[in-house]
Parts: structure tokens; sequence; C-alpha cells
């Protein structure tokens, strides 16, 4: 495949652990890329933390050294814009609860691809922002697919990404949430306090119990 020729570029930016399952996606790209006509490449950026040597081989049993790469870490003040260039971003991690890089991806109106073990997973597939698969190579495959197949599926995605994350996720809403939870525990706590100043002094007005 030409490289020039290539516009659709999943990316993985994460730690190469093996429970971020780097793997799962070169067998899902290699699955793709053999049902599809149009040129895909898939990026792998991120620390090595035990999985690189596994990917790097899995991409050259697959015969995929011209589109598959290996980038390596970057700063993290250079993710976003590194993001930003991706058309699809896919986790295939599992159980992850909370991970920032997919509401890092978000934030810049990429849309992402999560299994349907990841915590943010229900809020992704109710507002259209991504994708969301079950664990298995053939359903992150099918996901990648419907990216290419569907028009406009990318377009919308990225615009629901991005309202969700500045709706849902940004930091000035997380902390307005943060601060009524603060309140709502202030005032239980006060009243946690005076039950237990009124069990031990008695009731207003009611004689004292020594």
């Amino acid at each position: 495949m030409d490289k020039k020729s290539r516009s659709f570029e999943i990316l993985y930016l994460a730690r190469l652990h093996s429970r971020k399952r780097p793997t799962v996606l070169v067998e899902a790209a290699a699955m793709l890329a053999n049902t599809i006509d149009k040129p895909i490449e898939v990026a792998f950026v991120g620390p090595d933390e035990g999985e690189e040597s596994k990917v790097r081989q899995q991409i050259r049993a697959k015969g995929a050294l011209d589109w598959i790469r290996v980038e390596g870490p970057l700063e993290p003040g250079s993710t976003l814009n590194r993001m930003r260039r991706a058309s699809v971003y896919v986790l295939p991690s599992i159980n992850e609860p909370f991970p920032m890089s997919v509401l890092e991806a978000m934030s810049v109106g990429v849309p992402v691809i999560v299994t349907d073990s990841c915590g943010l997973a229900p809020f992704i597939e109710e507002s259209g922002a991504g994708l969301v698969c079950d664990s298995s190579v053939e359903g992150l495959s099918a996901s990648l697919r419907r990216f290419i197949d569907e028009p406009g599926l990318r377009a919308s995605s990225s615009a629901a990404a991005l309202h969700l994350a500045r709706e849902r996720f940004s930091m000035e809403v997380v902390s307005h949430q943060l601060e009524d939870v603060y309140q709502s525990l202030s005032g239980y706590t006060a009243k946690r306090l005076n039950s237990a100043k009124e069990h031990v002094l008695g009731e207003p007005g009611a004689p004292h119990r020594y």
C-alpha cells in the first residue's frame, strides 16, 4: 500500500502492557485489512512495559511492517497533538475503570473504541462518542470496520466525543460535581454530629443524662 494514499489512522496511545492488550489490536487490524479495499494504518505510541517485542513480532508475522508501526513514547505535552492526527482512538484493554487516554482523545474530537468492560463504555455508547465492542478480536475488528464502511459515522462520533468530554468530564464540570459531593458530605456529617450530641446530652430542654 502507498503510504501517501492512507487517510484512516488507528491510534493506540498507552503503555505497551499486557493488561492493555495491544496485540489484540494488531490481530484485529490485520483481520480488517484482509477484508477491505481502503488502505489503513495503525500507530502504537507509548512506553514499553513488556509487550513491545510481542507487538513487533506480530506485525512481522502479519506482513504488516509497511502499515503498522511502533512509534515509542511521547512527552506528556505532545500527546494531544498526536491524537489530533488520528482517525480513531482504540483502547483494547478490559476492566479499565477510568482511562484518561480515552478522555484525552475525546477532548480533541477523536472518536474512540473501547471494550464493554471499560468504565466509560456506558457514556460512550449513550452519547455516540464512539463504539463499544466485546473483548474479542472479531468484535474489535467489526467496530473498526464500521468506521470504514459507514459514511458519516466518524464525523458524528467526533462531534459527540467533543461534546461528551466538555459537558460531562471537563475540569469545570468535575470540579462542580466534587463541590456538590463535599457539600453533601459536610451536611451529612453535621447532621450525624448533631444527632450524636442530642443522644448524649438529651433532647433540647430535656434534663441531662449523667
